[in-house]
């Protein structure tokens, strides 16, 4: 979600992602305003393990935009926090795309 000037997302420890955050910080995230994915534009920037955010059943921003996602993934915000500890940081650096 977009969180006072940055972006903040949720992933599962010790995944590769936060391996390859923590060698090199530089990243790239695509997001798309439809299921096509015909409208897309790609933000680059900085991420960061944010250890101070807050936990997924915490964060009523990031419930409130993801709990139709979450369901139907068969996950609830319960789950989504006990699974989804490390939060990740992004600084944007750069956008491109449509």
């Amino acid at each position: 979600i977009w969180d006072d000037g940055t972006f903040l997302m949720y992933s599962i420890p010790n995944q590769q992602k936060i391996r390859n955050i923590r060698a090199n910080p530089t990243v790239a995230l695509a997001i798309t305003d439809d299921s096509s994915g015909e409208n897309y534009v790609v933000i680059t920037g900085e991420a960061v393990i944010d250890e101070d955010a807050p936990r997924v059943i915490d964060n009523a921003p990031y419930v409130e935009k993801y709990r139709q996602s979450m369901a139907a993934i068969n996950f609830s915000p319960d789950s989504m926090t006990r699974d989804f500890t490390t939060a990740i940081r992004i600084m944007p650096t750069g956008v491109r795309g449509q």
